[in-house]
């Protein structure tokens, strides 16, 4: 069965190299095909985790005390499947997008090695293997934010760049300074029980917070997110937002519940100053997104603020506000993904860049604008849509965490506000694009093709699926909490 690791990460690394071997307007269609057929079986490999006990795999000894190995357990389940399936459904979005693009088959080579990255991430047993898979990834995404090569698109790629390997380093500083206990690097649920309170503990622990809450957007290091997103292509913008934020909080994920523990970070600054951070990101995002004028800088405004409503999940510490941040991990993964592809869809299609100008668009790319509008209110929290259920667990444990009562009911007054600034920056893009009375608004039609409706369409079932029946996903959720925490 260990033969499942190696496949995913063979298959996409091999595949994508190969991709961009290929050069020439004749040897395109071979790119495609080879991509779209290493997205389908990496994504049927991760499907088959889900029949594999647990696995590991040793890969190379760095040095007597590192290992590089692999490590498969029910949380890198999740996130293998996740990145997998959204990489599927992103590609066969982006053969529409990038038809007459020059450089696809670069685009795709890298849009595949991104994927060996993720999956390494994902799959990765302790700290070191994980943080190098981690550097990698931020170096093979580079290129596709910077595919275009526009002035403002070298700039996006490197801020992204500089931000990325900023928060690394400081990550990577917390990372030494917990080797220096001489504790084990691998993961373990609940922690590797060798930690306590101290204070070097404690300041390590922030500064990985920091250095990995980078990736997720976290301030006070979020300001390359909007400046990146707008820039890429909308395939790449969408896997940015919807999953590469994610790595983030993976990481953090690892850190708090698989590497130092709950038991030693429960009640400490730590824990309340990581959650004041989660907060004033939510609520920064929403506002800056509400008042956001380009169209895909709001939605990149908007993941700032949605991934921290996941951190924020994470930093109560207890099985309830955990159940909430990994399904806002999916959930969101999901509307984010279909808000970009449809973003993406109107701008390739129309040119058109900013909010003011979508007036009567629902007439002219009715599947488009009524997936998009499903997504915006699936995001803003209302039932029977997924994020609802996400929500909804991230309020019950904000309000049992037992904190002070600033805490307990500021946190879900912080989320409900930015609920609301969430409905005004996207249902409002939606009314205009559909409740237009002026003829000249009526628009012609202007529909995208197969492959970016059927993409789009496909997460929008899954939003308003996953919203109405959810039972076995949350089954699944909350035994990894009673796993990594017990019944506190």
């Amino acid at each position: 069965m260990n033969n499942i690791l190696i496949m995913l990460l063979v298959i996409p690394l091999v595949m994508g190299l190969v991709s961009m071997l290929l050069r020439g307007r004749e040897k395109t269609k071979l790119c495609k095909v080879l991509t779209l057929i290493s997205c389908i079986l990496t994504f049927a490999f991760s499907v088959m985790t889900f029949f594999a006990g647990d696995l590991t795999l040793h890969i190379w000894q760095i040095t007597e005390n590192i290992p590089f190995d692999l490590a498969l357990d029910d949380l890198s389940r999740i996130f293998v499947l996740l990145f997998n399936f959204i990489w599927l459904i992103v590609c066969i979005y982006s053969f529409e997008y990038l038809e007459e693009d020059k450089k696809q088959e670069r685009f795709f080579g890298y849009y595949l090695l991104s994927l060996f990255t993720l999956n390494g991430i994902a799959m990765s047993s302790n700290i070191m293997t994980f943080y190098v898979f981690f550097e990698s990834m931020t170096l093979v995404a580079f290129p596709l934010i910077i595919h275009n090569e526009t002035d403002e698109a070298r700039e996006g790629a490197f801020k992204y760049l500089f931000y990325s390997v900023a928060g690394a380093f400081i990550a990577l500083g917390g990372i030494f300074l917990l080797v220096l206990k001489d504790v084990p690097m691998e993961f373990k649920a609940g922690g590797v029980g060798a930690f306590g309170s101290d204070t070097m503990t404690l300041v390590a622990t922030m500064l990985i917070l920091v250095g990995f809450g980078t990736k997720a957007g976290l301030f006070p290091m979020h300001a390359w997110l909007p400046i990146a997103h707008p820039v890429a292509p909308a395939p790449a913008s969408a896997v940015m937002s919807g999953i590469i934020t994610k790595t983030g909080v993976l990481a953090i994920i690892r850190i708090i519940f698989y590497y130092v523990g709950v038991d030693n970070l429960k009640g400490t600054w730590v824990q309340y100053s990581f959650m004041v951070l989660t907060l004033i990101t939510v609520f920064m995002g929403s506002m800056l997104a509400y008042k956001e004028k380009i169209f895909k800088k709001r939605l990149a405004y908007s993941t700032v603020s949605q991934v921290s409503y996941v951190l924020f999940g994470l930093s109560l510490m207890n099985p309830l506000g955990f159940t909430g941040a990994i399904l806002h991990v999916l959930f969101h993964s999901l509307i984010k993904n279909t808000l970009f592809m449809s973003a993406g869809a109107v701008i390739h299609k129309t040119e058109k860049t900013e909010v003011k100008d979508l007036k009567g668009m629902g007439y002219a790319m009715p599947v488009t604008m009524w997936c998009f509008t499903i997504a915006g209110i699936a995001l803003v929290g209302i039932p029977p849509l997924n994020a609802f259920l996400s929500k909804w667990f991230l309020m019950q444990g904000a309000l049992s965490s037992g904190m002070s009562d600033t805490l307990r009911y500021g946190g879900p007054a912080v989320l409900l506000v930015s609920a609301l600034l969430t409905a005004g920056y996207l249902v409002t893009i939606s009314l205009r694009a559909f409740f237009v009375p002026e003829e000249e608004y009526r628009l012609p039609k202007n529909e995208a093709g197969f492959e970016m409706k059927f993409s789009q369409i496909v997460l929008t079932v899954l939003i308003v699926a996953l919203g109405v029946y959810c039972t076995p996903l949350v089954n699944y959720i909350n035994n990894i909490a009673t796993t990594i925490m017990g019944g506190m």
